[in-house]
């Protein structure tokens, strides 16, 4: 069967990282300078915010949008200085920077975890688990035994917090 194409638009702004939806259907276009811009469902620009100077100098390397703790649309991004900063919620953007990682390795993988008001980031590099959260100003190394294993790999949570999904 061939695809059919509704609709298309053409992208002639910055380098795209994570595009993504809103928990209310808006896109969420996160670029490389680190510039957020949301489009409506029908392609129609609505407005553009930044997740602050420091990751449009460094350069955003990987994103994620989130459901927070709250129930709003949040945003992670990681530079390549490997920074986090996070927006709770895109309708009233507020950038975090969280705490840092010494070193200047790139995570082996990284997750956010939302409750309440809470927003934390699990940051893996190989065998080492980190919290990186805005009100320490280093991470928070969390000791696991892995046993024979010698890294962290990714893991889903379920939506519910009950069940197990791929």
């Amino acid at each position: 069967m061939k695809p059919i194409i509704i609709a298309s638009s053409e992208w002639n702004s910055g380098h795209l990282v994570k595009i993504g939806w809103s928990s209310i259907e808006e896109l969420l276009c996160i670029q490389d300078d680190g510039n957020v811009l949301i489009y409506d469902m029908f392609s129609n620009y609505q407005h553009t915010f930044r997740m602050g100077q420091e990751a449009q100098d460094s350069k955003v390397i990987e994103a994620r949008i989130f459901t927070s703790g709250m129930g709003t649309t949040g945003i992670a991004v990681l530079t390549a200085s490997y920074r986090m900063f996070v927006v709770n919620s895109y309708k009233e953007p507020k950038v975090r920077r969280l705490s840092s990682v010494s070193g200047y390795v790139a995570p082996t993988a990284w997750e956010v975890v939302s409750e309440e008001r809470n927003t934390r980031v699990l940051f893996a590099r190989g065998s080492e688990l980190y919290v990186l959260n805005e009100s320490e100003q280093r991470a928070i190394q969390k000791h696991i035994d892995l046993g024979d294993d010698t890294s962290l790999m990714w893991q889903w949570p379920s939506r519910n917090h009950k069940e197990n999904w791929p």
